[in-house]
Order: structure tokens, then C-alpha cells, then sequence
């Protein structure tokens, strides 16, 4: 089979993830800090130019899974905390929060400035609640995903966030033809995050190498330098001044 996790099948061991996190914690703590730095700085990189551009820089079914993900994680303190003695999952516990007020503000920034990119031609209300309807969407979808999967440690999980970086970007760039909304450290971040994450899951558990997971591996970062490529042939956005 070639998804062994899927309806619960046989999938990676956690007793064998965490005794190579802690036989191998010094390559374990550069490369998986590589990846979360990756992350944090394509959602910061994406806030800051959503802001300047008045604009979003996440696209939003990026975000819209990017926060069922973590909301998931988030809510599950108890499994985090007294089902399991990982301190790497309880240490992501906490940043989880923070990335679920990040993928807030990027709905924020898709009602107050891109409400016609995403809704045209919908009022205000009719606009929240279609993102509603999303957010919705997004939330049910990933827990049948998740009812699917042998994951005790999310890192499946986690790797579909990581799979959704340049799969949304790409579309969005293309779409808008300039990097409006984008930056060198967003764009950067998709691909760090994507060059980084899967070494450190081939590294703690021998399980991630079967042939299929390591296509999707490539193609993930593949997809991460060509987003990066493609940014930079992008010109520069011009935000044209409105004079009162």
C-alpha cells in the first residue's frame, strides 16, 4: 500500500522518533529550527507585506488549513501534555497559539483590503460569511483527514501545511503579476520551511523514507524553488498614492 498510514494502517513509531530526536538532538535542533524559522517567516513576511501592500500575503486556503492544523493542535493540550512525553510536541504546543492570531489577521487583511480580489462583487456580509463557510470547509475536511490517519505525533498532519506553501502561492503570484503582497523573506520562508522539514522527518524516523514519501518531498521543494524563481521575475509592485 502505498500510504500505509491512511484508515489507520501501520505508519511511523513514536517510541522510535523520540529516541533519535534525543540521539541525534544536536542535527535534530539545527534542522527542525531551520523549519520552523521557515515557517514563522513566511507567515510574518506575509503579515508585514499584507499590511504595506494593503493587501494579504497568505493566500487563503494556505491559511484556512494553516489554522484548522493548528487550532487542532492547540485544542488538544490534554494529548499534548499528559498522553504523551515529548518535549518538542509540547514545545510546538506554544507556538501554535501564536500561529492561530497570525492566520487570523490574515482573514483580517482578506475582508478589510482584498474583499474584491477574493469575493467580487459581494457586500461586506456576504463576504464574512463565505470566508466563514471556508474556514468551515477547511476545519471539517481536516478532521476527516485526520480521523483517517495513524499520526500520534501530527507530523503527517504537519507535513500537508508544509505541501500547501507553493501548491496556493504560485496561483496567487501569477494572478496578480507583480509581488504585490510579497517579499523576499515570505517567498524565502516557503522555501526554508519546505528544504528543511523533510530532513528532519527522514532523519528521526527511517519510516518517511519509503519511495512515495520521498517523491513528495522533492516535488514539495521543487515547487519551493520555483516559487522562490518565479517571485523574483515578478516586477515590483507599484502602490500608486491617493492625494486628498
Amino acid at each position: 500500500m502505498l500510504f500505509e498510514f491512511m484508515n489507520g494502517g501501520a505508519s511511523y513509531d513514536a517510541a522510535t522518533v523520540i529516541a533519535n530526536t534525543s540521539a541525534r538532538l544536536p542535527w535534530v535542533l539545527l534542522i527542525s529550527g531551520l523549519a520552523f524559522l521557515g515557517g514563522f517567516v513566511q507567515m510574518i513576511g506575509g503579515l508585514y507585506m499584507g499590511f504595506k501592500h494593503k493587501t494579504h500575503g497568505v493566500p487563503l486556503f494556505c491559511a484556512a488549513w494553516f489554522m484548522a492544523h493548528d487550532a487542532t493542535y492547540f485544542m488538544n493540550y490534554h494529548h499534548w501534555f499528559y498522553e504523551n512525553d515529548f518535549w518538542v510536541a509540547k514545545a510546538t504546543w506554544f507556538t501554535m497559539g501564536f500561529y492561530v492570531i497570525t492566520e487570523l489577521v490574515v482573514m483580517f487583511q482578506i475582508i478589510k483590503y482584498s474583499r474584491e480580489e477574493v469575493f467580487p462583487g459581494k457586500s461586506l456580509a456576504q463576504a464574512v460569511l463565505s470566508l466563514a463557510a471556508i474556514l468551515a470547509l477547511n476545519f471539517a475536511v481536516f478532521w476527516w483527514f485526520m480521523s483517517m490517519i495513524n499520526d500520534p505525533l501530527y507530523l503527517i498532519k504537519m507535513a500537508s501545511t508544509v505541501l500547501m506553501g507553493p501548491v496556493w502561492l504560485i496561483p496567487m503570484m501569477r494572478a496578480r503579476g507583480s509581488r504585490k503582497g510579497f517579499n523576499a523573506v515570505s517567498v524565502g520562508g516557503v522555501l526554508l520551511l519546505s528544504a528543511a522539514f523533510w530532513p528532519w522527518l527522514f532523519l528521526v524516523e527511517p519510516y518517511f523514507l519509503q519511495p512515495m514519501i520521498v517523491v513528495l518531498a522533492i516535488g514539495n521543494v521543487a515547487m519551493g524553488v520555483a516559487c522562490y524563481r518565479y517571485w523574483r521575475s515578478l516586477p515590483e509592485y507599484q502602490q500608486i498614492a491617493i492625494s486628498r
